[in-house]
């Protein structure tokens, strides 16, 4: 595929511009969690997360090239510093807080929300979903943290009240590939120098 370098600047998808252009995209990933939360509240329902509350924070995840611009612009010499031992997310300090918290990936912005996203009849099954045999293709999917998941059914929680996967992912690879030529997941431990 074959992007112009026209149409890259004019959309931020260049090394010098993409970190602009993600903080602009996790602005909006903010403020559809805030909706989230909100709908949430109103309906009786608190999410257990909250600073300090890292059980999620594990090792083992990774981030695309673009995310990763976002840590180099506003914490440069994060890289430099010693992470957190293997086992927790390396961006930890000490305390389980978050040491990049302005700049964290899109999965960490958006974990321990409802989550709801569509799925295949094969992938359904293989899930434990009853399939009615009607032909449907796609069936949806609930999940949550498991910290969260005694405080409401989430099969029953209105849309609105769940982040819905699929659109952002497909966004983040699509600024990755216009960017870099590629949609490459860089784990989070190689950010630092050993």
């Amino acid at each position: 595929m074959k992007i112009s370098e026209e149409y890259r600047r004019a959309n931020g998808f260049t090394p010098e511009m993409i970190a602009d252009t993600m903080m602009a995209f996790y602005d909006a990933v903010e403020a559809r969690c805030e909706e989230i939360l909100a709908n949430l509240k109103a309906s009786g329902i608190t999410l257990k997360c909250r600073a300090g509350c890292c059980g999620c924070c594990s090792d083992g995840l990774s981030m695309t090239q673009a995310e990763a611009s976002v840590i180099r612009k506003l914490f440069p010499d994060i890289g430099k510093e010693q992470p957190h031992a293997e086992g927790a997310c390396p961006f930890l300090d000490a305390s389980g807080l978050c040491r990049i918290y302005r700049a964290r990936p899109y999965i960490c912005r958006t974990h321990g929300l409802p989550m709801r996203s569509l799925i295949s009849a094969e992938e359904a099954s293989e899930m434990g979903i009853a399939c009615d045999g009607s032909g449907q293709e796609a069936y949806e999917a609930r999940d949550i943290c498991e910290e969260n998941e005694s405080l409401a059914d989430i099969m029953e929680l209105p849309d609105e009240s769940c982040w819905t996967v699929g659109v952002a992912e497909a966004k983040i690879a699509a600024m990755d590939l216009c960017t870099y030529g590629e949609s490459k997941r860089i784990p989070m431990r190689n950010f630092f120098q050993n």
